[in-house]
């Protein structure tokens, strides 16, 4: 029988850790899975007029992904490593063929420019069935709403059942003064 150690899969944790060039971003931004990256990288012809922008014959996503991307890290605002993963001093220029993306940066710029696109190797199950308006503090803002509102409810609860018992007691109480009804005729 096999150690817990021998088959726990850290693949989650070392995802944090991930490094993509800017081709193999924008393939995987596509929805291209992991094992056919290489497969499809082969089939794609560099753009004729912008280097390290990237074409491909089937997958017409990945020139604007290609783009999108370049564009951002020469704007400052997408993080640029080099293929080692250091990080790039700013100003610091890198060639646009050794540009790679850190999943963490790439995860972050996207969220914050796409809110609507969360591709599935960045983003798990739960952050693209939310919506993108709901943040974090959202969230919390509408929950703390929801419980003041329950609140609210409970209180009118109790309220309601003490104002029924009290209009109960004082329906038995009319009762008990009433006279009782003579069931004898009377000629």
């Amino acid at each position: 029988m096999a150690e817990s150690w021998e088959t726990e899969s850290c693949e989650r944790l070392l995802s944090h850790f991930a490094l993509y060039s800017v081709p193999v971003a924008a393939m995987l931004w596509c929805g291209v899975p992991p094992g056919q990256i290489e497969e499809e990288l082969a089939k794609s012809t560099d753009h004729p007029s912008i280097r390290g922008v990237r074409r491909h014959p089937y997958i017409p996503c990945l020139e604007p992904r290609c783009r999108v991307i370049q564009d951002a890290i020469d704007g400052g605002v997408l993080a640029c490593t080099r293929e080692n993963g250091k990080a790039v001093a700013a100003g610091e220029l890198v060639a646009v063929e050794r540009r790679h993306v850190s999943r963490d940066s790439l995860k972050a710029w996207i969220a914050q420019q796409f809110p609507g696109d969360k591709p599935a190797f960045l983003f798990d199950e739960v952050e693209r069935s939310t919506h993108p308006a709901i943040n974090a503090d959202t969230f919390r803002a509408l929950q703390a709403d929801r419980d003041a509102l329950k609140t609210r409810i409970d209180n009118a609860t109790v309220a309601y059942r003490a104002l029924k018992e009290e209009r109960d007691a004082l329906a038995r109480a009319q009762d008990n003064c009433r006279p009782p009804h003579n069931n004898i005729a009377q000629y």
